[in-house]
């Protein structure tokens, strides 16, 4: 007897939630205690796009780095090689005894 009194007011105080609920003019959201994502200014998000979007920017600012770093090697190696050629240059017109024009750069 005790346990069904127990009962009955469990769902009493149970109905008496639903219905304070239910007079709400903004719905309310119930989050269980496991969730699987999270709420941004009342928008559902899950975690799992969370997760895809940043490991797409990561990858974005890795292949970033990889080609700043191949455009500054292959600059480098254009000068040396402009370098190596005026060097030539200036060395080849000293031997048949011109005198090399002084760069001003």
């Amino acid at each position: 007897m005790n346990i069904e009194a127990n009962t009955d007011s469990i769902l009493r105080r149970q109905n008496e939630i639903l219905a304070k609920i239910n007079e709400l003019k903004n719905p309310v959201t119930i989050i269980p205690p496991n969730i699987n994502g999270m709420f941004i200014r009342g928008y559902y998000i899950k975690l799992r796009y969370v997760v895809a979007f940043v490991v797409v920017i990561m990858i974005w600012a890795v292949a970033a780095s990889v080609s700043s770093m191949k455009y500054k090697e292959e600059s480098f190696a254009h000068y040396s090689m402009y370098r190596a050629v005026r060097e030539q240059h200036q060395y080849l017109m000293g031997k048949i005894g011109l005198e090399p024009q002084k760069n001003t750069e």
